[in-house]
């Protein structure tokens, strides 16, 4: 992991020298969560003192990882599933940022191992600044929950209370930001709200009401722009944060995904139903799923599967993941199955009609998925004596335990 060169740090991201505003967000959070986890954190400033140079120390992203999903209450589980990977996104991020800080403090501007003592004077520094982020961080995990929760609970009654009312901030010392708001109507559909609501920038206390009033003018009023990372409605976008957030910009690209993975299964994979057919779909997989994988759906449910499991990719590195998801027949390949089903992990695969190189292309796609999967699913836009390449591959690759081709609306199913 390269530390990198950059100057900002947490202050900068949260408070720009509104100490007033820091303590009011310290003392708005639960101290104690990350208190009982000081000796956690101490582990972790001694493991990169010692070297540890780990894309994810475990005791910076558990701590961070399961104070920001303490946030999360009193809500679906399945959409609880959506806002806690969201929130260990931001965990990993930030977790991979401070240990890149604790790294740059680790040696001097040479390259020079410090004094332990030096590191440790610094390193106490770092993991006190982002404490204090961190309650910056929870507090607007919380509040933007809420949101969440609002926003779907006045849909609920929107044919009563059609219109929402922005409320007054409960601060005691409240910041001009939001002040124009207060007392102003808007339809509960106006584009405004998507951009414009109670904790789209840091520190906000702000609250809103559904209504039966009637909606106001509010040409007159400035959109106050979102603080970066808070932007969108949460209820819209099943985000707390989004990669907007500076830290997401001082890692590589990887990491908020690599913190997901090590998610548990209850929260890493959702569970969903499609034309009346039901899978689970790990948090990481929805973009392959929607744009490629879910045509297979219902191929994979015609083959008689039923417990269905779309899975994430893994990078080849990262072997006790590998393990966890794929077991430890597929550890040593580089290669990730797209499905487990009924215990079988299932590779989909697609053949276009290329002449006479379709059949090559078939075989070839076959022992690609012979590799990492233990069936193919394979859908073929030409009909071949798909019976003779099937009892070949068998023979080539005998740990395959079926193969079946779907074309146009024909299942072809073999077995060895």
């Amino acid at each position: 992991m390269s530390p990198g060169a950059f100057e900002i740090d947490f202050d900068q991201i949260y408070f720009a020298g509104d100490l007033n505003n820091r303590r009011l967000t310290i003392n708005d959070y639960p101290s104690l969560q990350l208190i009982s986890r000081t000796e956690a954190l101490n582990q972790a400033v001694e493991a990169v003192y010692k070297g540890d140079n780990s894309e994810l120390i475990p005791a910076l992203f558990e701590t961070y990882n399961s104070n920001l999903h303490k946030a999360v209450s009193g809500v679906d589980p399945e959409a609880a599933k959506l806002l806690k990977n969201n929130l260990t996104r931001m965990a990993a991020a930030k977790a991979n940022y401070t240990a890149q800080l604790l790294q740059r403090a680790r040696a001097d501007k040479n390259g020079v191992i410090r004094p332990k003592a030096v590191y440790q004077k610094e390193a106490k520094k770092i993991i006190s600044r982002a404490n204090t982020t961190q309650a910056a961080e929870y507090n607007a995990a919380v509040h933007r929950t809420r949101i969440y929760k609002q926003m779907n609970r006045f849909q609920e009654t929107k044919r009563l209370f059609p219109n929402i009312e922005w409320l007054r901030t409960r601060s005691a010392s409240p910041r001009e930001v939001h002040l124009a708001y207060v007392g102003r109507v808007w339809p509960m559909d106006d584009p405004f709200l998507q951009t414009n609501h109670p904790g789209c920038v840091w520190g906000c206390k702000c609250d809103w009401k559904n209504t039966d009033k009637p909606a106001t003018d509010n040409q007159d009023l400035k959109p106050v722009p979102a603080s970066p990372g808070l932007e969108g409605n949460p209820a819209t976008t099943n985000e707390i944060f989004t990669d907007k957030h500076p830290y997401f910009k001082r890692v590589d690209k990887h990491i908020p995904d690599l913190g997901v993975l090590h998610n548990s299964d209850d929260i890493a994979y959702l569970n969903k139903e499609t034309n009346g057919i039901k899978y689970q779909l790990h948090f990481n997989a929805q973009k392959e799923f929607n744009e490629i994988n879910v045509r297979y759906l219902p191929l994979i449910n015609r083959a008689g599967f039923k417990n269905i499991k779309f899975l994430p990719q893994i990078d080849r590195k990262e072997t006790v993941l590998r393990e966890r998801y794929f077991g430890q027949k597929i550890i040593s390949s580089s290669k990730c199955p797209d499905t487990l089903c009924d215990g079988l992990f299932v590779e989909l695969k697609a053949v276009k009609n290329s002449g006479r190189k379709t059949r090559r292309n078939i075989i070839n796609e076959i022992g690609d998925a012979a590799k990492k999967s233990d069936v193919v699913i394979l859908i073929s836009e030409k009909e071949l004596d798909f019976n003779q390449i099937a009892e070949t591959q068998f023979k080539i690759h005998p740990n395959l335990q079926r193969i079946v081709i779907f074309f146009n609306d024909k299942m072809f199913d073999f077995l060895p």
